[in-house]
């Protein structure tokens, strides 16, 4: 056992000096431990520029996506304010470029960011507290488009939200087609949905929905 003991501390010795041998080898100029306390770039972006529709926030979180058409949201406590969402390239769920249903409906963030005063003032926005949501202006982009049309995809509703209704039709064509009716959209749909009325379209948050009233 006496002679075990020795033999490890033996090779510990001879271990340790071989380190310290190799250590002695490294140039001079080559940091041993990483620079924590400097702050990683995203290519040759510097602090206060953007590239690609990206913004810079406060604390150098940083937005690659493009800006979505100008919308006016509807909050809970009943303020509007005016901005933009932040839509990727690419959807995760399907082709082509992320909608405003998508970033929405996203599980995985309770907030979202979204631009105002023309990208002067970054916020991020709780999707919970958003009543509903219309284009600000005629220029419907990027506005979600109908994955079907036809009567059968459209149903007319009256929604009433806490001091707050609108009548239209609600778009049911992204649900499967034999469950189309109202009462599978608000029980098995997403959280926000298209709806329609005469003075334009809207995205809507049936979790703030008191009640819904089919129309014929």
């Amino acid at each position: 056992m006496v002679v075990w003991v020795l033999s490890v501390k033996k090779y510990k010795f001879a271990f340790i000096s071989y380190a310290f041998s190799q250590l002695s080898s490294i140039p001079a100029d080559v940091p041993l431990m990483p620079d924590f306390t400097s702050k990683a770039t995203h290519g040759d972006t510097q602090p206060g520029q953007a590239h690609s529709g990206a913004r810079l926030m406060e604390n150098n979180l940083q937005i690659t996506k493009g800006l979505s058409n100008e919308v006016l949201a509807l909050m809970a406590d009943w303020q509007e304010i005016r901005g933009q969402f932040y839509l990727g390239e690419q959807a995760q769920n399907h082709y082509g470029k992320e909608t405003l249903l998508d970033v929405l409906n996203n599980p995985e963030k309770d907030f979202v960011p979204f631009s105002r005063d023309e990208g002067t003032l970054m916020m991020l926005v709780q999707k919970s507290r958003i009543v509903g949501l219309h284009p600000a202006n005629v220029d419907t982009a990027n506005w979600p488009r109908m994955q079907e049309d036809g009567d059968d995809c459209w149903k007319p509703a009256k929604m009433a939200f806490a001091g707050f209704t609108l009548e239209g039709r609600a778009y049911t064509g992204d649900m499967e087609p034999h469950r189309r009716r109202l009462a599978d959209l608000l029980n098995l749909g997403p959280t926000f949905f298209l709806f329609e009325t005469d003075e334009g379209p809207w995205i809507v948050n049936k979790d703030l929905l008191n009640h819904l009233v089919p129309l014929t």
